[in-house]
């Protein structure tokens, strides 16, 4: 799956994403960034709203996991399970998540897990930053139901 391909995937699946205006900036090996206009995401001080924050860190690690696994032709549902956020600075203009790739040691047992059990659970972490700086961290588990399709 490449970067087009995923865009059109979560705003026809997930139309949040398109609303939000969220673009696939980057989708390789070493991991997903999403980006997001500042406009249909805007609170009350004229920063990113908190849920939009939330959500696009949240996509880009549910990609993550949805485009290898696809990539590796194991179809799964992937689906978030629990999920912490920091709030470290505001958004003040366009916003971008990014989730790197584990390392491919916990690749390794999540999907060996997932093989054996037809459930795994990975847990990741995506930074979101605008105009440079960190304004937020969310580390979440995100689940594996091997055989399903999304």
């Amino acid at each position: 799956m490449c970067a087009a391909e995923l865009e059109a995937y979560l705003h026809e699946h997930i139309p949040l994403s398109a609303a939000m205006g969220i673009r696939v900036l980057q989708l390789d090996g070493s991991g997903v960034t999403l980006v997001a206009p500042l406009a249909p995401n805007i609170n009350h001080r004229h920063t990113a709203f908190g849920g939009s924050i939330a959500s696009i860190a949240t996509l880009a690690a549910w990609s993550l996991v949805h485009t290898r696994l696809s990539a590796e032709g194991r179809p799964s549902r992937v689906v978030v399970m629990s999920s912490q956020i920091d709030y470290h600075a505001p958004a003040t203009g366009e916003f971008s998540a990014r989730c790197d790739a584990p390392s491919e040691a916990d690749w390794s047992r999540f999907v060996a897990v997932l093989d054996r059990r037809a459930r795994a659970r990975l847990e990741l972490t995506a930074l979101v930053r605008s105009e440079g700086a960190l304004a937020a961290t969310l580390t979440g588990s995100f689940v594996a139901l091997a055989s399903a399709t999304d």
